[in-house]
């Protein structure tokens, strides 16, 4: 009964949800940024240590130090393990005939390029994302920019944004304050004008 009645009371009823708000250009480019480095992290075997980048994009990041102090709470070790199995996928085409230099050079120089190309991610895999990080967020900052229909809004620190507050408030202060005295004075001024022109 209660299920009935509550759908009684709210058959009628149409609840309309405003349209989201786009994002910012600065954050649109930190998620797209971080969406190209966590695909191509996973081509080369780093998926599952790069999968911060998608659920904790760095968004507060405004400069390449911000974002090293970032990459550096990452776990990102170096893993020889993948580059071991790389090796010995190649020496497996040789030894069993599949996929030889001799048959099959084009496929055998691609393997040792995307062989060349994992090895630096797992011997230094924080220097090579960060880098790779920062010039995906170069690119998605002025493809943003270039999207945006009007400029962004200054992304401002914490203190900096705190000091242009309180000197906003107090000019507004300082300025009802001054308002505020100029109609005591005129007012005082009236009035004496006024009881002298009574008394006289």
């Amino acid at each position: 009964q209660a299920a009935a009645m509550a759908k009684l009371l709210t058959g009628g009823l149409t609840i309309t949800m405003p349209p989201s708000r786009p994002m910012d250009p600065v954050s649109l480019a930190h998620k797209r940024a971080a969406e190209m480095v966590y695909q191509v992290g996973g081509w080369l075997w780093r998926s599952s240590e790069l999968s911060a980048l998608v659920q904790r994009t760095p968004y507060l990041a405004e400069d390449s130090k911000d974002l090293w102090e970032y990459y550096q709470g990452l776990p990102l070790e170096r893993r020889l393990d993948t580059l071991l199995i790389l090796g010995l996928t190649g020496e497996l085409l040789e030894c069993t005939d599949l996929a030889t230099r001799e048959r099959c050079p084009r496929i055998r120089r691609m393997l040792d390029a995307y062989t060349f190309v994992v090895g630096i991610a797992c011997m230094a895999p924080c220097q090579v994302f960060y880098t790779m990080h920062r010039i995906a967020w170069c690119y998605t900052s002025r493809q943003a920019l270039r999207q945006a229909k009007e400029p962004p809004m200054p992304m401002l620190r914490f203190g900096e944004g705190r000091a242009r507050l309180e000197q906003a408030v107090g000019s507004a202060v300082g300025s009802g304050g001054d308002r505020w005295r100029s109609s005591s004075t005129s007012s005082s001024s009236g009035g004496g004008a006024g009881y002298w022109i009574g008394t006289g």
